[in-house]
């Protein structure tokens, strides 16, 4: 009885554990105004692995059910610069914000490009992640 009540509290919580994360965000314009249809493009670096999104009414949008890595988000918008954040690092069970990206006003052919360094602060959500490697599991017990 005992194994048994242990198996299912190892599977209840290995389920619970997530192998993707999220990148959240918003698009501004520089009155602070929502931008709402903005073409959104996200790639992975390593892969060239592309997923595209539009804006919502107030600006928002999301990419769900990512991959850990790191990518490069591009946003587009008639009548705007383009903007792009590189080297957003995204961990497993990670909900990455990526703020309010403002668009500049001007020809699409412009662009801004921001380079995300350091360590990036999760804060859309109390969740943890992180990689143990087998030694440091060893010294625990």
């Amino acid at each position: 009885m005992r194994s048994l009540l242990l198996a299912l509290l190892v599977c209840a919580s290995a389920h619970a554990q997530s192998v993707t994360g999220t990148i959240v965000g918003a698009v501004i314009d520089p009155t602070g105004l929502p931008i709402a249809r903005a073409a959104v493009t996200l790639t992975q670096t390593t892969t060239s692995l592309e997923r595209r999104a539009d804006t919502a009414e107030n600006g928002a949008f999301a990419f769900p059910s990512l991959a850990p890595g790191v990518y490069t988000l591009t946003v587009k918008q008639e009548g705007f610069k383009q903007a792009e954040r590189r080297n957003l690092n995204l961990t497993a069970s990670e909900t990455l914000t990526t703020g309010e990206i403002q668009l500049q006003v001007g020809s699409t052919s412009e662009s801004v490009t921001v380079t995300a360094e350091g360590a990036s602060v999760q804060t859309a959500s109390s969740e943890r992640a992180g990689l143990i490697t087998s030694s440091q599991v060893e010294n625990i017990l």
